[in-house]
């Protein structure tokens, strides 16, 4: 059998039998050739459960050993001395996902050798500096793509395995869009406002004025929050990182390797030189440079933020320089996050922040994790909802490939979240259906989710998601929430009518999150399958108000928001006191 690590068709061969490694591999849109070609897929290996929480473990211990290893490392190389928590506000959010994304490829080729079903695989010839992202922005964009994930499963296959290898050079159109050559593109009106917006507020700048950038505060609310301050309200917007070239010389350096180093630690420790973006190496010298003269104030009173912390390198650049001088870094929960079993992304928010607000929870481990309230509904109305509207159900979809560790549905685990959407709908009576409007996620991904529905409900009412949330909710009698982030946090907190359900077993949730959720549960509002979820849609549907109105559902839920999206009586006059004494 053909061992075939991605969709790229041309590593598929011509009539050989196939392994797929994956359902990454299967696109929908190519149904008519996959479906036709003898094949097996291999299970996922973290659809133990288990084990997807006992390798998060591991690969934290892990990159910290990394992050120490890559403070004395970038230390030497840019002639500078800076301590872990400088490098890990840099790195530390990109070093993460490497690891995770790097541990899941690696996984999936040690089941595909232990199959012994493989005979060979094709390889396509795709130069290594093509691989290496310039920013922690177009890392992402190189994660999910097939191009780079078949370029990762080659460099295990070729150094862990003895698979024959058939290589081909890549020449097809597909390869000749790889490009990560920096092309400029012509930026939009939006951009443009905010670049001047930005250039107001350097304008209006003092040295000592705090510093408060994608808050998830409303605009509305920002502004009061600055006048608070006696400060003339900012704008600021990110920064893109500039384009630098690749240097090979500059990455002729090496981890320490030890004894206890085998298997992925080793892999591991020899792709970070080969992988870690320019902006870290070639262009670090630059960008340093460059967060000097932005404009930004000097030496601000604080940093306030829900998440430029994670892929704005350069505002990371700068902000490790203002921490090391004694500025605190304030981050906020941008939803989701308080009742998460395990998340990577948000242990990384926790260790760089001096303090980090949640929308009212608290976290034994974390003691600078401080319960504020959700900012992402201050300032708006609630209750602003048609009782006699339709049915609004609000989708997600996550890319084919891993791009992290958490509690969540992760790569071709989406198809079995998909397949709970199908449950949910298909088990509403017909004239509920006829009035119930689907919102897919705006990003595909390649599931082309539009075409799945329309082939399984002919009939549905979509909407692509670019129509604001907001104004389809005005819209809307009963919100569907089907997966455990942002969205039924934010519908509850307003007192939208809600119902909520998805597979425990792939978005697991802390042990102290339990008997919220049981509440929840007891009430009706939170449902474990779609069938149930549904059943209870059929029942209220007639009279929604009378059902949401009871005492028993509004006491579950203010139970429920007081610890995940707590609303705060004047959020701006005590977000004004938090945020200054966390300065005192």
């Amino acid at each position: 059998m053909i061992l075939v690590t991605t969709a790229i068709e041309d590593t598929w061969g011509k009539d050989d039998k196939l392994l797929f490694l994956g359902e990454w591999c299967k696109l929908y849109e190519r149904k008519m050739v996959w479906s036709n070609r003898l094949s097996e897929t291999l299970p996922y290996h973290w659809d133990d459960r288990n084990k997807l929480r006992d390798d998060f473990e591991r690969l934290q211990t892990l990159n910290e050993d990394l992050l120490v290893e890559l403070t004395s490392v970038l230390n030497h190389l840019h002639r500078v001395k800076h301590g872990v928590r400088y490098w890990r506000i840099v790195i530390g959010y990109w070093l993460n996902i490497f690891t995770a994304v790097l541990f899941d490829r690696w996984e999936m080729i040690q089941l595909a050798m232990a199959s012994n079903k493989i005979t060979n695989t094709i390889l396509l010839n795709i130069p290594k500096e093509k691989l290496v992202a310039n920013d922690s922005v177009e890392f992402q964009q190189f994660i999910e793509s097939d191009f780079w994930n078949h370029s990762i499963y080659l460099k295990i296959i070729e150094q862990f395995s003895n698979v024959s290898l058939v290589y081909r050079d890549c020449e097809s159109s597909y390869c000749a869009t790889i490009s990560n050559d920096g092309t400029k593109s012509t930026p939009s009106a939006k951009e443009l406002i905010k670049k001047g917006l930005n250039w107001l507020s350097c304008l209006t700048s003092h040295e000592v004025d705090p510093f408060i950038v994608t808050s998830n505060l409303p605009y509305r609310s920002e502004i009061k929050l600055y006048l608070s301050l006696g400060i003339i309200p900012k704008f600021w917007a990110s920064v893109k990182t500039e384009i630098s070239s690749y240097y090979g010389t500059m990455r002729e350096w090496q981890l320490p390797l030890k004894t206890e180093h085998f298997g992925f630690d080793r892999f591991v420790r020899s792709l970070l030189p080969e992988l870690l973006p320019r902006v870290f190496l070639e262009g670090y010298k630059r960008i340093k440079e460059k967060t000097s003269k932005l404009g930004w104030p000097k030496k601000p009173k604080f940093i306030f933020t829900a998440n430029s912390h994670y892929s704005d390198d350069v505002f990371k650049i700068w902000a490790a320089v203002k921490t090391k001088n004694g500025t605190p870094l304030i981050t906020v929960d941008h939803g989701g996050f308080g009742s998460n079993a395990f998340n990577g992304s948000i242990k990384y928010q926790f260790d760089i922040s001096d303090v980090s607000l949640s929308w009212g929870w608290e976290h034994n481990n974390y003691p600078q994790v401080k319960p504020f309230g959700i900012v992402k509904t201050v300032g708006k109305r609630r209750n602003k909802w048609d009782p006699n509207g339709v049915g609004l159900m609000v989708l997600l979809a996550m890319p084919r490939y891993s791009f992290d560790i958490r509690a969540m549905a992760i790569s071709g685990q989406m198809l079995g979240y998909f397949e709970d959407q199908y449950r949910f709908y298909g088990t509403l009576p017909q004239f509920i259906r006829d009035s119930f409007q689907i919102r897919l996620c705006s990003s595909d991904y390649d599931w082309y989710q539009k075409q799945r529905w329309l082939d399984r409900f002919p009939d549905v009412q979509l909407d692509t998601g670019l129509v604001p949330l907001s104004a389809l909710i005005e819209k809307s009698r009963l919100y569907i929430s089907t997966y455990n982030a942002t969205t039924y946090l934010e519908s509850l907190s307003l007192n939208m009518p809600t119902i909520m359900f998805w597979n425990p077993n792939h978005w697991e949730i802390r042990d102290d999150a339990f008997p919220y959720f049981n509440r929840l549960k007891e009430n009706g509002i939170f449902h474990e399958t779609p069938e149930s979820a549904a059943a209870k849609v059929a029942e209220v549907w007639d009279d929604v108000s009378a059902w949401w109105n009871q005492k028993d559902i509004q006491d579950a839920r203010q139970y429920f928001c007081h610890r995940f999206a707590r609303s705060v009586e004047e959020p701006i006059k005590a977000l004004k006191e938090v945020l200054l004494a966390a300065n005192a």
